[in-house]
C-alpha cells in the first residue's frame, strides 16, 4: 500500500511539474487581413510610401475653438492633489500652454526631421520611422526595431535617435525602425525592409510584442532588450506566490523586495491604478468615443497615467511629477499621434484584443524563449512592475544582461533617454561575437 501511495504521489508530482515547467505547443496563427473588419487571405500591398506629419490651419483652429468653448472643470476636492485623477487646476494650466505657447507649425517640422513611411501589412496601415546612420568610419551597422506602448508614440524615441545612429565611443551603429504600435506584424515589416535578422527593444505593450516576436521568430531576433520585462509562465506565478512566505528565495536584492512584496500591497496599488486597463480592455469604443471628442478628457486621461507610471507617489505632488518630462514632448504625442489622427479608439481596442480569454488560451505567455535569443532586461526603480532575475529567466531563458537603476520609472525613454541608450548599447555589445 505504501509503495502504491508513493507511486501515486510521484506521478502527481511529475504531472504538476510538467504543467508548470513543460513547454506548450506553439499556437497556430492564421494569415489574416483586418481591413473593413473582414478576415480573409489576400496579397498585401507591399509598396512603401513616404509620409509626413501634417497639421492644417483648420485643425489648429478647431483645437483652439474647442478649448475656448469648453465648460469649466469641476473644482477639485480639498487636499486630494491627483488621487482622484489629474487635478483640474493643473489641467487648466496645461490647456493655457496649448492656447498660448505650443507652436503647431514648429512641432510639425520637429516631428518630420526623420524619414517616415507607411506600408500596408495584413490590411493594416503601418506607420514607421526608418533612420539610417551616417557611417564615415564604416562601422558595423545593426538593425534595431524600437517598439513603444500606450499611452505613447514613436515620439518617445526621438531623443534616442541621434545617439544610437552616431559614432559615440562604440564599435557599431544602429539602423532604426520605429513603428507606431498596431499589432504583431512587425516581423513582416522588417522582412519587407530586407532585414532577415535584427535586434528589438520594447517598452510597455511594445515589450510584450517584442517578447512575442522573439518567442515566435528566434531565428530572426538577434537579441531582445526591454525596460518592461516580466514572465507570466505558470512556474513564475508559483514562484511569486511562494515568495510571499520566503521572499529571499527569489528576490536577492534586499532594496527591491518591497517592489514585489507583500503581494497584498501590490494588489491594492494595481486595483487603484488599473481602471483605465479595465475600461479599455472591455469597452474600448465607449472610452474611445469620449476621448476622441474631448481634448481635455484625452489630456487628463493620458497625463494622469504618465504621472502614475513614472512614480506612484506622484499623485501626492502638486505638479503630478510631470516636471521631470518635457511637456512639449508629451503634448507632441497627445496632439499629433492621438488627437489629430483620432486614434484613442483604436489604441483602446489594442487592450481588448489582447486582454481576453482567446489570447490567454493561445498560451504564448507560457512558452519559454529559445535559448539562442540573448535577452537584456533593465529595471528602473519607480517602474510599477518588478520581477527579479530568478523569475525572469523562466521566460527569458538566455538572460545575458540584467541591470537595475536607482531612478526613473515606466517612461524611461522620455525621462532619461541617455540611460536607456547606454543600456541598449551595453546589451548589444555583449551579444556580438
Amino acid at each position: 500500500m505504501e509503495v502504491v501511495l508513493v507511486l501515486i504521489l510521484g506521478l502527481f508530482h511529475t504531472f504538476v511539474l510538467h504543467l508548470l515547467t513543460g513547454t506548450p505547443e506553439f499556437p497556430k496563427f492564421e494569415e489574416t487581413r483586418w481591413d473593413d473588419g473582414k478576415r480573409c487571405n489576400r496579397d498585401d500591398d507591399s509598396k512603401i510610401h513616404p509620409f509626413r506629419v501634417s497639421v492644417s490651419q483648420q485643425d489648429i483652429e478647431d483645437i483652439h475653438l474647442r478649448l475656448n468653448i469648453s465648460r469649466p472643470s469641476m473644482p477639485p476636492l480639498q487636499d486630494t492633489q491627483h488621487r482622484y485623477g489629474l487635478n483640474p487646476l493643473l489641467l487648466r494650466d496645461i490647456l493655457g500652454i496649448i492656447r498660448t505657447q505650443y507652436n503647431f507649425t514648429e512641432r510639425q517640422e520637429f516631428l518630420n526631421q526623420y524619414p517616415q513611411f507607411t506600408t500596408k501589412i495584413q490590411g493594416l496601415i503601418v506607420h514607421f520611422l526608418h533612420v539610417k546612420p551616417r557611417n564615415p568610419a564604416n562601422l558595423p551597422v545593426y538593425p534595431l526595431l524600437l517598439l513603444h506602448g500606450w499611452p505613447s508614440s514613436v515620439r518617445e524615441f526621438y531623443e534616442m535617435i541621434p545617439t544610437l545612429t552616431t559614432e559615440v565611443n562604440r564599435s557599431f551603429l544602429f539602423e532604426l525602425v520605429i513603428p507606431s504600435l498596431v499589432a504583431l506584424v512587425f516581423w513582416l515589416l522588417m522582412r519587407r525592409l530586407y532585414h532577415e535578422t535584427f535586434y528589438v527593444h520594447g517598452s510597455d505593450w511594445g515589450a510584450l510584442v517584442a517578447t512575442d516576436m522573439a518567442t515566435l521568430y528566434p531565428d530572426s531576433v538577434l537579441g531582445l532588450h526591454s525596460n518592461f520585462c516580466f514572465s507570466l509562465r505558470y512556474i513564475s506565478l508559483v514562484k511569486i506566490a511562494l515568495g510571499s512566505w520566503f521572499p529571499s528565495l527569489f528576490v536577492k536584492e534586499v532594496e527591491f523586495r518591497d517592489k514585489l512584496y507583500p503581494l497584498s500591497s501590490l494588489a491594492r496599488f494595481y486595483l487603484a491604478e488599473s481602471g483605465y486597463l479595465h475600461i479599455q480592455g472591455t469597452k474600448p469604443d465607449t472610452i474611445g468615443m469620449a476621448l476622441d471628442n474631448s481634448l481635455e478628457g484625452l489630456l487628463a486621461f493620458i497625463l494622469e497615467k504618465v504621472s502614475v507610471g513614472s512614480n506612484k507617489h506622484n499623485i501626492h505632488l502638486p505638479g503630478a511629477g510631470l516636471d521631470k518630462f518635457s511637456l512639449t514632448a508629451l503634448l507632441d504625442t497627445i496632439l499629433f499621434y492621438y488627437w489629430l489622427p483620432k486614434t484613442a479608439t483604436t489604441a483602446a481596442r489594442f487592450y481588448a484584443e489582447n486582454l481576453n480569454i482567446k489570447a490567454f488560451k493561445e498560451g504564448l505567455h507560457n512558452i519559454p524563449m529559445n535559448k539562442k535569443v540573448p535577452c537584456g532586461c533593465v529595471f528602473f526603480e519607480y517602474e510599477f512592475l518588478y520581477q527579479p532575475k530568478s523569475i525572469l529567466t523562466d521566460k527569458f531563458v538566455n538572460l545575458v544582461h540584467y541591470t537595475t537603476y536607482k531612478s526613473v520609472g515606466h517612461f524611461a525613454a522620455l525621462e532619461r533617454s541617455d540611460i536607456l541608450v547606454e543600456d541598449i548599447a551595453s546589451f548589444v555589445s555583449k551579444t556580438i561575437t
